[in-house]
């Protein structure tokens, strides 16, 4: 839970038209909130078959919020590149 101050930064990515993929990635990503530190809100969610990740924290964590959604994004890529890799390998056979 975001603590309450007088600012806070939300960063929300929407990654749109991922169908059955946002479900797998939101799946993928839960593990790590729990271990994120209680200043920090990190939610995952499919709507629409779009891919919604929000990322709340205190203002003058800026940096901390900056470093955890680098982070979402470089696994997000990763994910979605096996997803697709996967996927071929499965229709070639």
């Amino acid at each position: 839970m975001v603590t309450p101050s007088l600012a806070c930064i939300k960063v929300v990515v929407r990654v749109k038209g991922l169908g059955e993929k946002a479900q797998a990635v939101v799946e993928a990503l839960k593990p790590d909130d729990k271990t994120a530190p209680t200043w920090l809100r990190v939610v995952e969610r499919v709507e629409d078959g779009d891919l919604v990740l929000e990322v709340e924290a205190p203002l003058e964590k800026l940096g901390s919020v900056r470093n955890t959604v680098n982070e979402i994004l470089e696994f997000l890529y990763a994910a979605l590149k096996t997803i697709e890799v996967v996927s071929e390998s499965g229709k070639k056979q």
